[in-house]
């Protein structure tokens, strides 16, 4: 991943305290508002090789904050106290002719870059200002060699000033400002000039990854099955070409860091720190003091007794999966694992409509013709695209990653990718679900639109159509209205998935924005973790003491919920925009509830009745009420799990 070194100029004059398009927030605080919320994002994603600098200036006076170190909430807190503290000194200037103009400032602060110039950074540029700055003359030649700079030194300069599109009357030296900064612009596409309102509104940067091969295999069909364990032999008589795999949409995450423990007695911060212990029970679990007839149970039942085991004692044997029992010891490892090769073998075809999305279990996957061949490999994999998509089918493959890997079933859908006037085909290869993933959810049948669904003790349970349930999904997606636009099928357009190189903003977000560009969280939880983790940032920069903002009262209520339209467990929220989908409420709750019963769900817990007290009331999970007569496995069942 490269590393980015980013300078914001904020022009923090005397004239950014006027409130020039929003009635309760200044100029100063619009654009500190970008700055600071630019930098609360880089702190959740702590990145220790970026580096940030900032340069404010004025008519007066230009000062240059830099710390060649990761950037930190220290120093986050106190560029947001330089800034007031600029701006009140320079609100104090009376009566002195201006020994700066926008443009002085604008080539300072490029200046900056040469400090890392002999580094591979990807530099950014943003200068903010409401225009207002004095102008005198501007000669478009004068920008000549600043601009070989920028394409020398690989920098992207973003140029947003307040009120730029708006319609009202503008000073004589605003209008020179942006007349500048306009010509500036059309430099080249490395220069990009926005209004501070759809500036405030763009979407995080995108940032260019080198693509990494997760594998490199053929890609084969109408072979010998038998051949497939045969690792010394190359050819099994399969038509083949040879392709790549690259990963198409990586998971959101949580945003993590050291968990410390507050006392506030002494207003000290201690870092938390956690160790495993080792046990073994010495008696086994007992009901015999239970006392079914009381309404409490006995005080005297006996704790389990446990022998403490030192981790120098303990072996790596095997840990749990979602799916399945790992090995974690290496000789257990080689024992247990199916020998293989790196691989993608078409087993079958099955049209794309008769497949339930309900089986997609992993992140997808890019599979491309590999660079390393010439065309006629590229032709013949273009050519096997393209039968699938006339034929609107997928393909069902055996996909192996590497060597002696896990051997997974994984659905190969067909797609045309649109890259920069021009197209290519892809597979989109996703893991299916198989027999192991059963352990944590049912799947629909691919042969009978109606199935017997088998409850624990082997008793036919409620017949559930499934055609039914199907059209009940259909109506609840639909009730959701999609924006009204044409969208190519099968056609991935999108410029994320051909980016060049990075950006330092995404496109703003506006009602003429495409679906295709606007690219879901695929992690609502995580996203408004982050969410609420950078509301937290941003809200104790103005703060004297840290310890005692965290410890305010009502803490969540007053920085977090309270001008929230929406929490984390709603359709609204995890729809996530209002630019994609509009519906009503009350009737996707209705269909829920018919979704609901129709499939047959419910709440379930597991609990010990020995550990609970007789006639105590619990709580339901999510408005159901749970039933507590399940029988839930304690522990995997090894001879079921090789059976399978």
């Amino acid at each position: 991943m490269s590393k980015e070194y980013t300078i914001f100029a904020l022009d923090a004059s005397k004239s950014m305290g006027r409130h020039s398009s929003h009635p309760e927030k200044s100029d100063l605080t619009l654009a500190s508002d970008f700055v600071f919320d630019y930098l609360n994002r880089q702190l959740v994603k702590n990145r220790k090789s970026d580096r940030f600098a900032l340069v404010l200036f004025s008519g007066h006076n230009v000062q240059i904050l830099y710390e060649n170190k990761p950037l930190s909430l220290a120093i986050s807190r106190e560029y947001n106290s330089k800034v007031l503290q600029f701006y009140y000194d320079d609100a104090k200037v009376e009566n002195q002719d201006a020994k700066y103009q926008f443009s002085d400032a604008l080539k300072l602060a490029l200046e900056q870059f040469q400090i890392s110039a002999h580094l591979k950074f990807s530099r950014n540029l943003f200068v903010l200002t409401n225009g207002e700055l004095p102008f005198n003359s501007f000669v478009t030649s004068d920008w000549s060699d600043y601009h070989d700079w920028v394409e020398n030194y690989n920098i992207t300069v973003t140029l947003g000033i307040i009120n730029y599109t708006s319609g009202i009357k503008k000073s004589e030296n605003k209008q020179g400002n942006e007349r500048m900064c306009k010509e500036i612009s059309e430099f080249g596409d490395r220069y990009l000039l926005y209004d501070m309102d759809t500036l405030l509104k763009a979407r995080p940067p995108l940032k260019l990854i080198g693509p990494r091969v997760l594998c490199s295999a053929k890609l084969s069909f109408a072979g010998d099955a038998a051949q497939y364990w045969k690792l010394d032999l190359d050819d099994s008589g399969a038509v083949s070409m040879e392709i790549q795999v690259y990963p198409a949409i990586k998971l959101d995450k949580f945003a993590h860091g050291h968990e410390y423990y507050m006392d506030r007695e002494n207003e000290t911060l201690t870092q938390v720190k956690r160790s495993t212990t080792y046990y073994i029970k010495k008696t086994s679990d007992t009901n015999e003091f239970q006392n079914d007839e009381s309404d409490e149970v006995d005080d005297l039942i006996k704790e389990e007794e446990t022998i403490p085991v030192s981790s120098f004692d303990c072996t790596p044997g095997f840990k749990f999966s979602p799916r399945d029992i790992l090995a974690v010891n290496s000789d257990l490892q080689e024992v247990a694992t199916l020998i293989s090769k790196p691989s993608i073998d078409i087993l079958g075809f099955i049209k794309k409509e008769k497949f339930p999305v309900a089986y997609h279990t992993d992140e997808s996957l890019f599979v491309l013709p590999s660079s390393h061949m010439g065309g006629k490999n590229k032709s013949s994999f273009d050519c096997l695209v393209q039968a699938l998509l006339e034929l609107e089918s997928i393909a069902i493959v055996r996909y192996t990653q590497y060597k002696d890997s896990e051997v997974k079933l994984c659905a190969a859908y067909p797609s045309k990718v649109k890259l920069d006037g021009s197209s290519a085909r892809v597979l989109l290869l996703i893991r299916i679900a198989m027999k192991e993933d059963e352990k944590i959810g049912r799947f629909p049948s691919l042969t009978k639109p109606n199935e017997n669904m088998q409850s624990d003790n082997n008793e036919t349970s409620k017949k559930i159509d499934r055609v039914a349930a199907d059209n009940l999904m259909e109506q609840l997606i639909k009730s959701k209205k999609l924006k009204d636009e044409k969208i190519l099928k099968d056609t991935l357009d999108n410029r994320k998935v051909g980016l060049l190189r990075s950006e330092s903003i995404g496109t703003p977000v506006t009602d003429g924005t495409g679906l295709s560009e606007l690219l879901m969280s695929s992690n609502p939880g995580g996203r408004k973790f982050n969410h609420y983790l950078s509301k937290i940032i941003s809200k104790s920069l103005s703060t004297k003491s840290l310890f005692n903002f965290l410890n305010e009262e009502k803490f969540v209520e007053n920085y977090l919920s309270k001008d929230e339209s929406t929490v984390l467990f709603t359709t609204q929220n995890v729809l996530d925009s209002s630019l994609i989908y509009t519906g009503e409420e009350t009737k996707e709750n209705s269909i829920t509830e018919k979704l609901r019963k129709e499939l047959d769900v419910e709440y379930i817990t597991q609990r010990k009745e020995s550990n609970r007290k007789a006639g105590r009331k619990y709580d339901s999970i999510y408005g159901q009420d749970p039933k507590n007569d399940a029988n839930f496995d304690e522990y995997f069942d090894i001879d079921d799990l090789l059976a399978s």
